[in-house]
This record gives C-alpha cells, sequence and structure tokens, in this order.
C-alpha cells in the first residue's frame, strides 16, 4: 500500500480574479502569500427522540483567509476593488504537489467577494496585507491548469 504524501504548505498557492474579467483574463497567483487558509464549516443539530438522536446538517459555509507582503500589481488593486465595490471575485486554492497525469494541479475553486482586508504598514518593515474572502454557494475540487 502506497505511503501518504504530505503536502508542503510553500506549494499551496491562491490565485484570485474579479469574476468580471472572467472572459478576458486569466486567474492570477496572488503575489508573496505568506499564508492560505481554508475553513469548511457546517453546523449540526440533534433533535432527541424516544428511538435515539436524530442529525441534522446546515449548510456549508466556506471561508479564505489569506496573507501577502503587499505590492504595486493588478491582483492586489483587484483584491481591494473587491471589498471596496462589493465586486465579486473568483479565488483558486492550488496545490502543486498533487498533479495529475495531464498535467494538472488539484485545487478548489470558489465564488464570493473579498469581506476584509487589513494592511499593516509598521516602520522598517514590509507592508503586509491580510484578507478574508467569503464565498457563495459550494467550492468545487477538481483538478485544474495552475493558469486558470
Amino acid at each position: 500500500m502506497a505511503q501518504p504524501q504530505k503536502i508542503n504548505g510553500s506549494n499551496v498557492l491562491g490565485l484570485f480574479r474579479l469574476e468580471k474579467n472572467a472572459a478576458t483574463e486569466k486567474a492570477a497567483i496572488i503575489n508573496h502569500q505568506t499564508s492560505l487558509d481554508f475553513e469548511f464549516k457546517r453546523d449540526s443539530d440533534s433533535t432527541s427522540t424516544k428511538t435515539g438522536s436524530l442529525s441534522t446538517s446546515g449548510s456549508l459555509e466556506t471561508t479564505i483567509k489569506f496573507s501577502f507582503v503587499d505590492n504595486i500589481s493588478k491582483v492586489s488593486d483587484d483584491i481591494r476593488t473587491s471589498i471596496l465595490n462589493a465586486e465579486p471575485a473568483e479565488l483558486w486554492q492550488v496545490q502543486l504537489d498533487r498533479k495529475n497525469s495531464e498535467g494538472k494541479y488539484f485545487g478548489c475553486y470558489v465564488r464570493g467577494t473579498v469581506s476584509s482586508d487589513s494592511a499593516k504598514n509598521d516602520d522598517g518593515d514590509n507592508s503586509t496585507r491580510e484578507c478574508e474572502f467569503k464565498c457563495d454557494g459550494t467550492p468545487h475540487l477538481h483538478y485544474i491548469r495552475k493558469e486558470c
């Protein structure tokens, strides 16, 4: 039996694109990423009955948090545009350690909007941004090209 292969966090990248640009441009890597965290959450409840508990599941909520060293780029500007104008965007999580025979990488695709964008600009240090992305609907897991 094959041993599980670990996934290196440095090889999990976030790609971003404003949804309105889907027909004219590819998604681009969020430059100088320092973290990319996906959280899948589903609330559940149970009802006690005379013959045992019955579980019910709520809807899936997906939140992505990512940080990067701020930079002058279209992606950086588009992230800010998404929150300022409540513009829908697309985000991909791509695992470079997981590639299929067609040369595609395993990833997760979501649509939603940037819900927070915080900049830190300390003296003598790189300017950094911490963002949160709230997803609409259900994420899609599939193999994709690195350039979406």
